[in-house]
């Protein structure tokens, strides 16, 4: 780009150039550069324009302009105008996913939360019945017999033993104090569950003591003297499977009495499993 300028009138006064009425043309590249360069005629001070590597002549002298000048800096203009807002630019795309932040501290540990009401009640669970009988026994004085058996699973159960007992000695008179003697052992004899505590589980377990019967003396009324019932409970315990007999044993006071005899009739044992045994006191 060329800019016209002309030079009309100049002269060096005290070492300065005045130009006045000047106009005159410049190539684009003195407008690029940061100053400006001329040479002016010594004798009538007819000053031309130079670039580059161009030089004065021997008659001229080189005077420079800087565009850092103040001399060539005019006044700031007045701000302009705010321009128009431009349109909203287009939406970016979603970013990666960030690396996982380190875990939190644990919270403290919250306050009891009140009592919640108190449940319906349960249903009764379902109990499970043994029953184990056995036929009617004679037992002749000084022997013994097994009146019933039976195999118990493992379990809690409560008991009920029960039975008919009659004493029998021929319609004669009764002679001494007749008695019948039983456990329920798992010993296959009743003199063996007398010496072996922990094979017997009633009356009570461990025990060598039997169960005992005693008729009391009486005279002869028929040949049945004197009958007795009983119904016995207690409670049974085991860890394991068991076959238990109910074993019982007649002694009497009158030593080979043949017509003595003690008649064991409707022999019934009852089991009921249970979930736990609580004793009172």
């Amino acid at each position: 780009m060329e800019v016209p300028m002309k030079i009309t009138h100049s002269k060096i006064i005290g070492g300065c150039l005045i130009v006045s009425a000047s106009v005159f043309t410049a190539s684009s590249s003195f407008a690029d550069t940061e100053s400006l360069k001329a040479c002016v005629k010594k004798s009538n001070g007819a000053t031309r324009i130079i670039s580059g590597k161009m030089k004065c002549a021997k008659s001229e002298r080189q005077i420079t302009w800087t565009s850092t000048s103040d001399s060539l800096i005019g006044p700031a203009g007045a701000n302009g105008a705010t321009g128009a807002q431009g349109p909203a630019g287009a939406t970016g795309s979603v970013g990666a996913t960030g690396a996982t932040g380190p875990q939190g501290i644990q919270g403290a540990t919250g306050a009891t939360g009140a009592t919640g009401p108190a449940g319906p009640v349960g249903a009764n669970g379902i109990s499970k019945a043994l029953i184990a009988s056995g036929n009617q026994v004679s037992i002749n004085q000084g022997t013994e017999a097994v009146v019933l058996s039976a195999t118990i699973p493992a379990g809690k159960y409560v008991m009920d033993l029960s039975a008919l007992l009659v004493y029998s000695n021929g319609n004669t008179a009764m002679a001494g104090n007749p008695q019948l003697g039983c456990f329920l052992t798992s010993s296959s004899s009743y003199i063996e569950a007398a010496g072996s505590a922990d094979s017997n589980y009633w009356p009570e377990a461990p025990t060598t003591s039997p169960f005992r019967v005693s008729f009391e003396s009486q005279a002869a009324t028929s040949d049945e003297i004197m009958k007795r019932t009983f119904s016995l409970q207690s409670t049974l315990t085991l860890t394991e499977s068991k076959s238990l007999k109910l074993i019982c044993r007649h002694y009497s006071e009158v030593i080979d009495d043949s017509n003595e005899k003690i008649f064991i009739r409707y022999p019934r044992l009852i089991l009921t499993a249970v979930d736990e045994i609580v004793t009172l006191n």
